[in-house]
């Protein structure tokens, strides 16, 4: 689960180098793979420092279950504002279009615009 939220963090953000899934793929051990994953988070240092301070692998592993949850919901919510943003500009620009056709339509017929 911390390995598909890791991927999912790394094919939304273009901030993850693409050299992060190969070395994910190939991590065998979940120590291992969970303190690859904390130390390569957008966490702070003091923050990565508190992370890999927890001594139980178990609990190290529900920390950052959570904040790659939480990564995943901001970067959801910010993929889905960008969306709606360009839905919206795509809507006015296609108005404006459409009404400066009417009006040159208009103008050609000999009426006012």
């Amino acid at each position: 689960q911390r390995r598909q939220r890791q991927m999912c963090i790394r094919d939304s953000s273009p901030n993850i180098p693409p050299e992060t899934a190969f070395a994910i793929k190939n991590i065998e051990g979940p120590r291992f793979l969970i303190n690859y994953i904390s130390s390569n988070t957008d966490l702070s240092h003091t923050e990565k420092q508190k992370l890999l301070e927890i001594s139980d692998l178990r609990e190290r592993g529900y920390a950052l279950l959570q904040h790659l949850t939480k990564e995943v919901q901001l970067l959801e919510i910010k993929n889905y504002i960008q969306v709606k943003f360009k839905v919206d500009l795509d809507q006015q620009q296609r108005e404006y279009f459409l009404q400066q056709q009417i009006k040159t339509i208009q103008y050609e017929l000999g009426g006012s615009p």
